[in-house]
C-alpha cells in the first residue's frame, strides 16, 4: 500500500488554495471568438471580441488547452493593439484529432468594469479512425511491470458508455483474470479483484463494442495491451532440477546424474554434456543418456585436477514435452581443491581499536564473494548485532558496515562459511570469527562557543570585502586549477556581545561562513581596540573528529590561493567614533577566514584546509534597532515547543524547548525562532491569552532576522498580518492556529521558514493507554481515502473498538500504527472524539521520523476542527460518519496529512441485533444488510454485509464493497 505525503504547500508568493470559491458571472453574449467554438482544423492562436467594449488582460495569467482527460499545455495571453480584443497564443500547434478546451482563469479578462469568471470553450479536431486508435494511451504503460491490477486507458474522445468486462491472460499459462471497468469521461478505468504477480507475459484485452463512443461513427475496435512481469514463468521447472553429486566442493568428478520434475523424452542426436576447468581451461566431453526422469552423464575417467569446474548442458539437448520449450542451458559448479584453504590476514587484526568500520580479509588470491550474505557485528555486552555487507575490491574480501561504531565495548565478528571463495582453486572459507576491543582514543576536543554568552548584545551589517574560490564555468584542462578567485562585497549581518571585564564575542566572524559558533577577545583599556587570538573553534564534529578554525591567511601567487600563516597570531578591530568596527591589516592579500582541522586519521588530508572564503577590509555598521531583552531577574518555566517547520521546500515536525516567563502583565518567550533559540520576543497577558505585537527583531543569522505572525485565508492564499495571540488551555497548554514565520525583511514576508500554527506545552506527547479489563471487539472500518494525494478509492480494515462506561476505545484506524489507540465519548448518543490525539511516531525510510494525530479539518478550509463526531445506531451498533473530513497529519495546529479519511463507519464484524434467523438445516441460506443493520434484498450495486448461514449450522459474514 503506498502512502504519500500530500501537504499544505505555501509557495514564496504564498499562493496557496483548497478549493476555488467563485462568483457567478452572466455570459457575455456580445463575446465573439476566432476560431469559434465547434470543429477546427488545429488550435493555437485565438482571437477573442466583446462587440466594440474596451478589455483589460491580466498578463500574468495562464489560458491552458486541455486535450480531454489528458494533457494540458499552458499558453500566453494579452489585450490587443486596439484594446478591445484579447489575444490567447500557444507555442504549439495542436492537429492531432479529439476534443478540447481552451480555458481561460478567473478574472483574468475584465470588460469594462466587469471582471469574468472563468471561461471553457469547446473545440473539436477531426481526424480519421486511425488517427483516433493512434492517439489511445494506457497506464502503466505497456511494457515491463512489476504487477497489474488497475489501469487507466485515456481516449480522445469522450465515453459514453461502457458494457461487458476486460480480461488479463497470462500468455504462458492461458490463466486468465477478469477486470471490471468503469468510465470517467474520456478515460475507462479497468480493475482487477486481485493483484496479478506471477512473472509472465500477459495481454489485456477490451473487447470489441465494449467501450461505447457516440461520436466515433462506428463501434471501438478491440483493444489489446501487452505487458512483462519478469521472473521465468517455466522457474517451477528449473528450480525443482538435483543434481548428483550436489554442487560444490567434491574430491573428484566422474558420475554424474540429473534428475527434473518431468520425464525427460530424448536426447537431441549429438549433444554433449561439458565439463571445463575454468582455472586451467582443461576440458571433458560426454554423450548423456536418459532414464525416466533423469539424465546420467559418465566421464571416461575421474577428474580429479584440482580447480573450478562448470559442468554444461547445452540449450535444447533435451526433450521434455510437458515443459512445452526448448530446455534453457544448464550449468552446475563444482570445484577441486588440493588442500587446505590458504592462509589470510584481516585489517584491522584482532584487539584493540578505536572504532569498526571496515575489514578486509587478505588471502594473498584474488576472491569471488557472496554478496548476498551479511557478516554480522555484534556487541558483547548488549548482543546488539550489525548487519555487514560483503564487498570484493581489489582482489580482497571486504567486510562494510555502513556507519562506523565507535562505542566503547568488546565486540565479535562473524563471517559465515562458504561466502568467499578462492578464484583458481574454488575453495570456500571455514566460518570465521574475529574479536575486538573499542577503547578510548586521548583526542584533543577543541572549545567551541555555541550559544550566546552574556553581556550585552549588539547586531551589525556587514561590509567591506570578501574573496571566494569558486570552480570555473568551463571545463578545464588535465592539469589545470578547476578553481578561479573572485572578490566581492560582503552582506549579511553578525552578532557582538559586550560582556564584563572588557570582554567580547564575535558570533560567525567570517562571512560566507556556515559555522555559527562564537569567538572571544578583548577591549584593550583605551576602549578603542578589540584583540581576537587566532586559531580559535567555531564548529567540532565529534563523530567525525573535525574542527573549524578561525586564522589569517595570505595569497600563495604560485599556487593561486590562500594559504594558513600561523605568525599571524591576533586580528584587530577598531571602535570607530560613529559607532562602527572596522577590521584592521587585512586587504586583498590578507584575509581573515577559516580552515578544515582534523583531530582523527579520517580527514588528515584535509587538515589546514582553508575553506575557500575570507574576509578582507572589513566594517561594521550597527544596525538601527535591536532585539529586545528580558529583566535581568526574569523567572520562566520551560515549555515545550511543538509545530510543522517549512524552510520554502518540505514540512518536517519541529520540536523544541523553550522558556516562558512573566514580569506582571509582560510575557517574554526565548526560542520560538530555530535558527535563533536563544532570541527573545515580548508580548503581554490579559486572561488567558499572551500577545505578542507583529515584527519583532528576533537578531542576526546570516542577516537580521525578524519574528512576524500571519492569518492565512486558505482559500485564495492570501495573508493578513497580525499579532500572535497564544491561548491557554487552564492547565498546562498555549495554542495557537496562526502561521509564524521568520523572515529577513522587517516590511515584507519574505520569510527564512514558518510554523503552521504551535502549541506550548509543559508536557511531551504521549500515546493513549488503554484500561486494562478493556474487552474490544472486532469492527470493519470502510472508509474513502487518498493514497496518491489524488484518487479518491475505498477501502476497508478491521479495528478494535471497545467501551469502558462512556468512554470508546478505537485501535488500528491508521494501518501503519496499527497498535495505536484513541479515545472518544458517548455524548447525546452520538461518538464525540476531542482532537487532536498524538497515535506515535512514524518513521518513515529516508525521510525521517514524524509525530502522528489524529486531527479533523474543514474540506473546505483546510482549519482543523476541535471535535470529530460520529453518529451511533444502538440497534445495529454501527458508527458513520458521512461528511467529517480527518486524518493522520504531523501537525496538532495545522492539517499536514499523512492520509485523510471521509465518508466513514465502523460496523459490527458480528454484529447481534436486527438480523433475522435462519434454521440451521437450511442450505446455505444468504442475508443481505446495509451499514445500518438493515435487512435489504441485494448488495450488488452498493456497499452492505453479507451473512450467509450453511446447513452444517455454521454462519460466516463479510463485507462487500
Amino acid at each position: 500500500m503506498k502512502h504519500t505525503v500530500r501537504l499544505l504547500s505555501i509557495l514564496m508568493a504564498l499562493s496557496c488554495s483548497l478549493s476555488a470559491i467563485s462568483q457567478v458571472v452572466d455570459p457575455l453574449e456580445a463575446m465573439e471568438i476566432t476560431p469559434a467554438e465547434g470543429t477546427v482544423q488545429s488550435l493555437q492562436n485565438f482571437t477573442i471580441t466583446f462587440a466594440d467594449l474596451s478589455v483589460v488582460v491580466d498578463e500574468n495569467a495562464v489560458p491552458t488547452l486541455q486535450k480531454g482527460g489528458g494533457a494540458t499545455i499552458e499558453g500566453h495571453m494579452r489585450a490587443g493593439d486596439d484594446g478591445k480584443s484579447v489575444l490567447v497564443t500557444f507555442d504549439e500547434e495542436c492537429t492531432a484529432s479529439g476534443h478540447y478546451f481552451l480555458n481561460l482563469p478567473e478574472r483574468s479578462i475584465t470588460v469594462g468594469s466587469q471582471q469574468l469568471l472563468p471561461l471553457t470553450l469547446r473545440f473539436v479536431i477531426e481526424g480519421s479512425i486511425d488517427s483516433f486508435y493512434e492517439q489511445i494511451t494506457i497506464d502503466p504503460a505497456e511494457g515491463e511491470v512489476e504487477s497489474l491490477q488497475f489501469f487507466t486507458i485515456s481516449l480522445p474522445q469522450y465515453v459514453g458508455g461502457i458494457s461487458g468486462m476486460a480480461t488479463l491472460t497470462n500468455n504462458v499459462t492461458q490463466r486468465t483474470y477478469h477486470a471490471a471497468m468503469l468510465s470517467t469521461g474520456y478515460q475507462v478505468r479497468a480493475y482487477l479483484s486481485e493483484e496479478v504477480t506471477d512473472p509472465g507475459q500477459y495481454t489485456l484485452t477490451v473487447p470489441a463494442g465494449a467501450i461505447e463512443i457516440y461520436t466515433l461513427g462506428e463501434q471501438v475496435h478491440e483493444l489489446n495491451f501487452n505487458y512483462l512481469i519478469p521472473g521465468n514463468s517455466t522457474g517451477w521447472f528449473y528450480d525443482q532440477i538435483t543434481i548428483t553429486p550436489d554442487e560444490g566442493a567434491v574430491e573428484s568428478l566422474q558420475d554424474i546424474t540429473i534428475h527434473f520434475p518431468s520425464t525427460v523424452n530424448g536426447i537431441v542426436d549429438g549433444s554433449k554434456a561439458t565439463l571445463a576447468n575454468t582455472t586451467t581451461g582443461t576440458t571433458h566431453e560426454a554423450a548423456m543418456n536418459c532414464d525416466g526422469n533423469n539424465v546420467v552423464i559418465s566421464f571416461d575417467e575421474a577428474v580429479t585436477e584440482p580447480g573450478r569446474y562448470m559442468l554444461t548442458i547445452p540449450a535444447g539437448a533435451l526433450i521434455v514435452d510437458a515443459l512445452g520449450e526448448a530446455v534453457h542451458e544448464l550449468n552446475f559448479e563444482y570445484s577441486i581443491s588440493d588442500g587446505q584453504m590458504p592462509s589470510y590476514t584481516i585489517n584491522p587484526a584482532e584487539g584493540d581499536v578505536y572504532r569498526l568500520q571496515y575489514f578486509t580479509v587478505a588471502y594473498g588470491q584474488r576472491v569471488i564473494v557472496d554478496e548476498d550474505v551479511h557478516p554480522v557485528l555484534v556487541m558483547d555486552e548488549t548482543g546488539e548485532a550489525f548487519d555487514c555487507n560483503l564487498l570484493e575490491i581489489g582482489g580482497n574480501a571486504v567486510v562494510y558496515k555502513e556507519y562506523p561504531t565507535s562505542i566503547l565495548g568488546n565486540y565479535t565478528l562473524t563471517i559465515p562459511a562458504n561466502c568467499i571463495m578462492i578464484e583458481t582453486t574454488g575453495q570456500t572459507n571455514p566460518e570465521m570469527v574475529f574479536h575486538y576491543t573499542i577503547i578510548e582514543r586521548e583526542t584533543f576536543v577543541p572549545t567551541v562557543i555555541e550559544n550566546q554568552p552574556e553581556g550585552e548584545l549588539r547586531l551589525y551589517h556587514r561590509t567591506g570585502g570578501v574573496v571566494r574560490e569558486v570552480e570555473k564555468d568551463y571545463t578545464v584542462e588535465e592539469g589545470e586549477n578547476p578553481y578561479e578567485i573572485v572578490y566581492e562585497q560582503q552582506d549579511g549581518s553578525l552578532s557582538i556581545v559586550f560582556a564584563e571585564d572588557n570582554v567580547v564575542y564575535i558570533q560567525r566572524p567570517v562571512s560566507w561562513s556556515y559555522y555559527n559558533g562564537w569567538v572571544v577577545g578583548f577591549l584593550e583599556d583605551d576602549g578603542k581596540t578589540i584583540v581576537v587570538p587566532m586559531g580559535q573553534y567555531v564548529a567540532y564534529t565529534h563523530s567525525l573528529e573535525m574542527a573549524v578554525q578561525v586564522g589569517m591567511f595570505v595569497y600563495n601567487e604560485d599556487l593561486d590561493t590562500y594559504v594558513y600563516d600561523e605568525s599571524i597570531d591576533e586580528a584587530y578591530y577598531t571602535l570607530n567614533d560613529d559607532g562602527t568596527i572596522s577590521l584592521e591589516g587585512t586587504n586583498e592579500y590578507v584575509i581573515l577566514g577559516t580552515m578544515n582541522r582534523a583531530f582523527g586519521d579520517q580527514f588528515q588530508y584535509l587538515d589546514y584546509e582553508w575553506l575557500q572564503a575570507g574576509d578582507y577590509a572589513s566594517v561594521y555598521v550597527p544596525a538601527n534597532e535591536q532585539p529586545v531583552s528580558p529583566p535581568d531577574d526574569l523567572v520562566t518555566e520551560v515549555y515545550y515547543l511543538t509545530t510543522a517547520n517549512n524552510d520554502g521546500m518540505e514540512w518536517e515536525p519541529y520540536k523544541a524547548e523553550v522558556e516562558l516567563g512573566f514580569d506582571g502583565d509582560d510575557a517574554w518567550l526565548m526560542g520560538i525562532s530555530k535558527y535563533l533559540p536563544e532570541a527573545w520576543i515580548h508580548g503581554t497577558r490579559e486572561g488567558n491569552t499572551i500577545t505578542f505585537p507583529n515584527t519583532q527583531l528576533l537578531g542576526s543569522y546570516e542577516a537580521l532576522f525578524y519574528f512576524k505572525c500571519a492569518e492565512v485565508n486558505l482559500v485564495d492564499g492570501s495573508t493578513t498580518p497580525k499579532d500572535l495571540v497564544l491561548t491557554f488551555d487552564g492547565e498546562d497548554t498555549y495554542t495557537t492556529l496562526d502561521y509564524v514565520f521568520i523572515t529577513t525583511d522587517r516590511e515584507n514576508l519574505y520569510f527564512v521558514n514558518y510554523y503552521q500554527g504551535l502549541t506550548l506545552s509543559k508536557h511531551l506527547d504521549e500515546v493513549l493507554e488503554v484500561p486494562e479489563d478493556l474487552e474490544p471487539d472486532e469492527y470493519f472500518y470502510t472508509f474513502t481515502t487518498t493514497y496518491d494525494g489524488n484518487n479518491e478509492v475505498e477501502d476497508q480494515m478491521v479495528v478494535n473498538l471497545g467501551f469502558n462506561g462512556d468512554e470508546v476505545y478505537i485501535q488500528g484506524l491508521w494501518d501503519i500504527l496499527p497498535d495505536a489507540w484513541v479515545m472518544g465519548h458517548m455524548v447525546d448518543g452520538k461518538l464525540v472524539i476531542d482532537l487532536p490525539q498524538y497515535l506515535g511516531d512514524y518513521e518513515e525510510e529516508y525521510m525521517g521520523t514524524y509525530p502522528i494525530y489524529l486531527i479533523a479539518f474543514d474540506a473546505h478550509t483546510g482549519i482543523v476542527q476541535p471535535q470529530l463526531t460520529f453518529d451511533y445506531d444502538s440497534s445495529t451498533g454501527v458508527f458513520s460518519n458521512p461528511s467529517t473530513a480527518y486524518g493522520m497529519g504531523i501537525n496538532k495546529t495545522g492539517y499536514l496529512n499523512f492520509q485523510d479519511f471521509t465518508e466513514s463507519a465502523l460496523v459490527p464484524v458480528n454484529p447481534s441485533s436486527g438480523l433475522t434467523t435462519i434454521p440451521a438445516g437450511q442450505a446455505r441460506a444468504v442475508e443481505y444488510y446495509d451499514l445500518q443493520g438493515r435487512r435489504i434484498n441485494d448488495i450488488s450495486s452498493s456497499t452492505g454485509i453479507i451473512i450467509t448461514r450453511h446447513a452444517d449450522g455454521t454462519v460466516t459474514k463479510s463485507l462487500k464493497k
